[in-house]
């Protein structure tokens, strides 16, 4: 079975010698390659980064993996962990698709510009241990993998999250959560609660818990009072206390682990439409900052 190496621990061998050979370009990569050593003397479909000419690691690719669609990856003999029999062409039932995301997380480059979907991601992170490659190894906060799977979460954050949980992936898993404290956890189906297992489902729920109980705690103190006045005393500031009271029954009865700070603020600000003392107002603004300025840092990941 072929195989990958971490290339960011591997050096291209000193015996390998750089040859130059006269290749052309015919159209968005397909190349002409009537010199090239491999008795690839037909035009083919090329892969636009993994190509002849590109000289990846300052050295020119020594084996051609030829996808089940029929693309040509031009990639380093040392970088492949089985020897191939001294083959130098080797076909693989990977589509070109799924087989240039597997190859960009081995070099540690960026597959961005493809643009891939999530669903060949995801198959190509599947197919990964077949080619004895770990996910979890590969694909850290600082590489470009990462990235590419974490541009996906905001449309499609619970599919990043079961990957993130199946794969042990933590740190991925802790910034798509963000993206998860307003998703009904009632609503997940059987398959995809195998697939995040009983340590992911249970850091999800306890972030929705937390951050219910950390709202309860924000907003239950009403606005400070203020001393009496000939325009209100203790018992006209009854009001104020009296609507904060209602707006924290309904923001707690309806409670979103994942409402935002902005709508918080709305609802309180309620409190203060039938309000006319400018002492009451501000002190009312003033708690109203300090709710959307507390709920803002509650921990919003697992």
């Amino acid at each position: 079975m072929t195989g990958f190496h971490r290339l960011g621990k591997i050096k291209p061998p000193s015996r390998m010698i750089q040859q130059q050979s006269h290749r052309k370009t015919q159209g968005d990569g397909v190349y002409t390659s009537s010199r090239f050593p491999l008795d690839l003397n037909l035009d083919h479909q090329v892969s636009r980064t993994f190509h002849p000419d590109a000289h990846i690691l300052g050295t020119i690719a020594d084996l051609v993996l030829i996808s089940s669609d029929d693309m040509h990856f031009h990639v380093h003999s040392f970088a492949i962990s089985h020897t191939l029999h001294d083959s130098r062409i080797r076909h693989l039932d990977e589509e070109a698709a799924v087989l240039n995301i597997i190859l960009h997380t081995v070099y540690n480059i960026s597959c961005a510009i493809y643009a891939p979907t999530f669903d060949d991601i995801s198959v190509a992170v599947e197919r990964m241990p077949a080619y004895g490659m770990s996910p979890r190894e590969y694909i850290t906060p600082s590489s470009p993998t990462f990235e590419l799977l974490l541009s996906h979460a905001s449309a499609r954050p619970l599919d990043v999250y079961a990957l993130a949980a199946e794969r042990s992936i933590f740190e991925l898993a802790v910034s798509a959560s963000s993206y998860l404290t307003r998703y009904d956890l009632m609503t997940l189906d059987d398959d995809l609660c195998a697939r995040i297992g009983s340590t992911y489902l249970a850091r999800l729920h306890n972030l929705q818990l937390s951050r219910i109980a950390a709202l309860k705690q924000i907003i239950i103190a009403p606005p400070d009072r203020h001393p009496d006045s000939l325009a209100c005393n203790s018992r006209d500031q009854e009001e104020l206390y009296a609507g904060w009271a209602r707006a924290v029954a309904l923001t707690l009865r309806d409670a979103k682990p994942g409402i935002s700070a902005n709508l918080l603020v709305l609802e309180f600000r309620l409190v203060g439409t039938s309000l006319s003392c400018q002492d009451c107002l501000r002190n009312l603004d003033q708690r109203i900052q300090t709710i959307s300025r507390q709920w803002t840092n509650v921990k919003a990941t697992i």
